[in-house]
């Protein structure tokens, strides 16, 4: 079966060599939005499609007979690209997502928002003076103007960023983090306040047990709700 993975994360990572075990042709994408991107193993492209019809376009011209989209869980346009891609060209859509962490027992302490707008006017309702990103690079913008005296944003890959207050210090780290790691780097910098959205990765959940140990608030950008399976006739 000829296959496209969507999805440069750590479960299409992982898919891949299993799926080409199993004889099929399997082709990976990944959104090039990492400069330096962890490669799956097996056909790789890189970069968008241009849209729903672009991404219909590939499917027809490669004729792919079934797509996995094992994106992230906040990639979501491309999830509603490959629904309504799959629906056009009546080719078979699964997806494989991480669990949500709202099935933690501390999901429950936490300041759950709909969005990186409503997390930046929590951050501020907080008071917190020393404040952890942990939301990507690309939301980065909807926090230029926290008031706290620290921020730190940690992001895998800065890439060309720019126009980051002056006091902020950036890290620049890929996981997996170890609790270990992690109750260091909060006690290092005295986190009071950390932010981040519900990837749901096992690679990143040692932030939150740091921050339960620790009694670091914590404030959570929900996911948002994706469109049905594209069902095939």
């Amino acid at each position: 079966m000829k296959i496209l993975l969507l999805g440069g994360t750590s479960e299409a990572r992982a898919l891949a060599p299993q799926l080409l075990s199993e004889g099929h042709q399997v082709i990976s994408s990944l959104a090039g939005r990492v400069d330096s991107p962890l490669l799956p193993d097996g056909e790789v492209r890189i970069g968008g499609f241009g849209g729903v019809s672009g991404l219909a376009s590939y499917l027809r011209q490669n004729q792919i007979e079934l797509v996995i989209d094992a994106t992230h869980p906040f990639a979501e346009q491309i999830s509603a690209n490959a629904v309504l891609a799959c629906e056009q060209t009546k080719t078979q859509l699964v997806r494989r997502q991480r669990p949500s962490w709202i099935q933690r027992p501390d999901s429950t302490n936490w300041t759950w928002v709909s969005d990186h707008d409503e997390a930046f006017r929590a951050c501020l309702a907080s008071g917190a003076k020393s404040i952890l990103l942990t939301v990507g690079r690309q939301p980065l913008p909807h926090y230029l103007d926290l008031d706290a005296e620290k921020v730190i944003a940690r992001v895998a890959d800065l890439g060309r960023v720019s126009g980051l207050p002056t006091h902020w210090k950036v890290i620049e780290d890929r996981g997996p983090f170890t609790i270990e790691k992690e109750l260091k780097l909060f006690s290092d910098k005295q986190i009071k306040l950390l932010v981040t959205k519900d990837s749901g990765s096992a690679k990143t959940a040692a932030k939150l047990d740091a921050a339960a140990k620790l009694g670091v608030q914590v404030i959570m950008v929900a996911r948002s709700i994706l469109p049905d399976l594209a069902r095939p006739n």
